[in-house]
């Protein structure tokens, strides 16, 4: 599908995949340094809407750049939260956290949660040593 100025493909958190979405209505604002529109979309699937923030700003390296915000926010590379029957409370909480961490972009707080587990199910666990690497057999 070729996208015009009243249709675009936008992932739908409902309809879970890219789909085909109708202008709706946009906004044009503007300030000094800046530029953007809103714009409402909704889904030709389920009908359900969407808002972006289409915005460039003179500090970009290309004049012409412009970067979109969605709201709500796009769930396409969100990471779902598995259920562990067997995970102690505390990690089980800590999990949740490194998984909240990663859908919101906070790298480095999910790569420390992501430390901190791996610790705690070593610690629940019992497993002796000062690294992950496997002993040699001989």
């Amino acid at each position: 599908m070729t996208e015009t100025a009243s249709e675009k493909r936008i992932y739908c958190n409902c309809c879970k995949g890219p789909t085909r979405h109708h202008l709706i209505v946009s906004r044009e604002y503007a300030g000094e340094d800046w530029c953007g529109e809103y714009i409402l979309w909704a889904c030709a699937g389920c009908d359900t809407w969407t808002m972006e923030d289409c915005y460039s700003d003179s500090h970009f390296e290309n004049p012409e750049e412009t970067e979109s915000l969605f709201c709500p926010r796009r769930t396409e590379y969100e990471r779902m939260q598995k259920r562990f029957i067997t995970l102690p409370k505390k990690l089980a909480d800590l999990y949740a956290e490194v998984i909240s961490a990663h859908n919101s972009d906070l790298n480095v707080l999910c790569a420390v949660g992501l430390r901190g587990l791996i610790e705690g199910v070593c610690a629940d666990k019992k497993i002796q040593g000062r690294n992950l690497m496997r002993e040699s057999r001989r």
